[in-house]
């Protein structure tokens, strides 16, 4: 008989809309979002049995697409502010190598979209459009933002300083 389980990854997952595109980046087709969870189809049902699972899922990966050959769908199931991994018991393994390409694809995600909200901000609070810089240091990724006001008060002191 199927049996699902949630495995928690080691890096919260919390945005279903960033992890629908993290999925995408690694090659997961037709992957869907839902605001209310749906049911997963499990082994018996991909085979064109009944289904003998009522697991359910906020996002979907259909066993169809996924590259992982899992027997049924997988998904991950909102449960507070963060989404758990639900996946039948004989591709739980399968799933927890991926977990590590999963985090990294939605981390590049999560830190574009906090560019694009910096950004986004500072033009709605009149700043200008700044300037983001992304860095990386000891494996972890650093944005340097500098605003138009902030770029122009230091040339001015870097002026200052050169006509003395």
């Amino acid at each position: 008989m199927s049996h699902f389980t949630s495995i928690q990854t080691s890096n919260k997952l919390t945005s279903p809309d960033l992890l629908v595109k993290a999925l995408a980046d690694l090659g997961f087709k037709d992957v869907t979002a839902h605001e209310t969870p749906q049911a997963l189809a499990d082994y018996y049902q991909v085979r064109g049995g009944a289904a003998r699972s009522t697991q359910k899922a906020n996002v979907i990966v259909p066993w169809t697409s996924n590259k992982t050959r899992c027997s049924s769908d997988f998904g991950y199931l909102q449960q507070g502010e963060e989404l758990l991994l639900v996946a039948d018991d004989m591709d739980g393994k399968r799933l927890q190598n991926l977990s590590d390409q999963l985090q990294q694809a939605y981390n590049q995600h999560k830190i574009s979209a906090m560019e694009a909200e910096i950004i986004a901000t500072a033009t709605k609070l009149n700043k200008g459009t700044p300037i983001v810089e992304r860095t990386q240091v000891d494996g972890k990724i650093c944005l340097k933002i500098a605003y138009p006001a902030d770029i122009r008060q230091q040339n001015q002191q870097i002026q200052q300083q050169l006509r003395r």
